[in-house]
């Protein structure tokens, strides 16, 4: 403001704040007055209502980015777990709001922990946890969970008032039906009629990959890759034109299906053998479930 100078901080739940030169925080700039300089408070409160703009809006996406690597099973090393997230300035407020695991060599889970306001790492019960003896760091999706373990943490994050950014410990877990366990594809879907826009946008903001497109420029599946289970999910429908939605048929989910390994969305897929629904991942089966629900949950 000329003579009044503001820092920009992050507060808890990432609300942007600013603090005075003697230290006080505040949650929103004060009004310029008569002994300030008139342009440069006026470029002060414009930077101002920007970046708290631009913080809720990356907050949004990141969120979004982390539940996707809990749900495709991402994984990091030791060292890129603390350089990326831990240690990040923005991102560690993210990452203390939720339950992280150690996996050993072989990629099973070997401990839970959390990422403490000093950035170190505490158990459920709140005993300090040390990364020396894991392999990888993910966060834990609850199928890896036992309710004992589970309501562990819901007590801590209870008592310490964290609010994860999504559903984690609380997530649903979907489950086939006893017919569709010998099944090579999931058909349950199909009965539902979906507007080709809500399809695409669904799918793609759950991080769903577009097909390459045919004859006449028609795509007509999405695939996820999740990584933790090697496994490639494959959604087919009737078919959706590149850059024309509107006034197109609506769409039913003809099918589902999973191929082991991680292949890209242009991959000949009907080439590849497909797993049989019951010894697919749970994790994976859960997840394309819940997000197959929230396509037809659009349907008309």
């Amino acid at each position: 403001f000329g003579p009044r100078q503001f820092r920009f901080v992050l507060g808890e739940g990432m609300k942007p704040m600013v603090k005075e030169a003697d230290g006080k925080l505040r949650t929103d700039l004060p009004k310029p007055n008569s002994r300030d300089d008139a342009t440069k408070a006026a470029a002060a409160v414009d930077e101002w209502k920007l970046l708290k703009k631009t913080v809720a809006q990356v907050a949004k996406v990141q969120a979004v980015r982390l539940e996707q690597a809990m749900v495709t099973g991402r994984r990091w090393s030791r060292s890129e777990f603390e350089e990326l997230l831990v240690r990040h300035p923005l991102m560690t407020n993210l990452v203390r709001l939720l339950v992280w695991g150690g996996y050993n060599a072989e990629g099973r889970l070997a401990g839970t922990f959390r990422v403490t306001e000093d950035l170190t790492y505490a158990s459920g019960t709140d005993e300090e946890v040390t990364l020396d003896e894991f392999a990888q760091v993910g966060i834990v999706h609850p199928y890896h969970l036992d309710a004992e373990e589970r309501s562990v943490w819901g007590e801590l994050f209870a008592d310490y008032e964290l609010v994860p950014p999504f559903s984690q410990l609380g997530r649903p877990i979907l489950t086939l039906e006893p017919s569709e366990e010998d099944q090579t594809e999931l058909k349950r879907f199909a009965c539902f009629k979906v507007a080709p826009q809500s399809l695409v946008s669904t799918l793609e903001k759950l991080d769903w990959q577009r097909g390459m497109a045919e004859d006449g420029g028609v795509y007509y599946l999405h695939s996820k890759p999740f990584y933790g289970a090697n496994v490639t999910a494959v959604v087919e429908y009737e078919g959706v034109p590149m850059g024309y939605l509107d006034d197109w048929d609506d769409q039913s989910i003809d099918r589902c299906f999973f191929v082991s390994g991680i292949w890209k969305p242009d991959s000949d897929f009907e080439a590849r053998n497909r797993l049989p629904l019951g010894k697919a991942d749970p994790v994976v089966i859960s997840e394309v479930l819940s997000d197959l629900s929230t396509v037809v949950a659009k349907a008309k």
